[in-house]
């Protein structure tokens, strides 16, 4: 079952920055919530989604590259490329808008996966944007403050 989206500039939950996932103390289901943002996620046609923007102010996002879903918990980007590029892009919870937003072409992000592993990855290019993008919304940043 999807979850309905929060969607609007000025909506709390997307103002706000969120708080980390403790896995020792889960308070919800976790892989159920998973589930739950992807089928949001493929419903809406979005490349990726923040849980902020299904109404849970936690630490997660979920992107889709074409493949398998990657989940990411408690993701922090480690480096930004000083190189920029800036391009159009839209989001779910602002129904169509679009904006020109600069973002660092490459980056470096770490996140723990669903069981529990600590990953370290890179991105470049349209993979790089997606996970700023959605991160972004982790930290109370929509598209239209950039």
């Amino acid at each position: 079952m999807s979850t309905p989206l929060q969607t609007g500039e000025g909506n709390k939950i997307l103002r706000t920055r969120t708080e980390e996932i403790d896995l020792e103390n889960l308070s919800f289901d976790l892989q159920k919530f998973s589930e739950e943002m992807i089928e949001t996620m493929r419903e809406e046609k979005g490349a990726g989604l923040a849980a902020p923007q299904v109404d849970k102010p936690v630490r997660m996002v979920v992107v889709d590259f074409g493949g398998e879903p990657i989940i990411m918990i408690n993701p922090e980007i480690t480096f930004f490329s000083k190189e920029k590029h800036v391009d159009t892009e839209g989001c779910l919870s602002l129904p169509g808008d679009e904006y020109l937003v600069e973002r660092s072409k490459k980056i470096r992000i770490k996140y723990i996966d669903l069981e529990g592993n600590k990953i370290k990855d890179k991105a470049k290019g349209l993979h790089s944007r997606i996970m700023q993008h959605e991160i972004d919304h982790l930290n109370g940043v929509l598209i239209c403050d950039k």
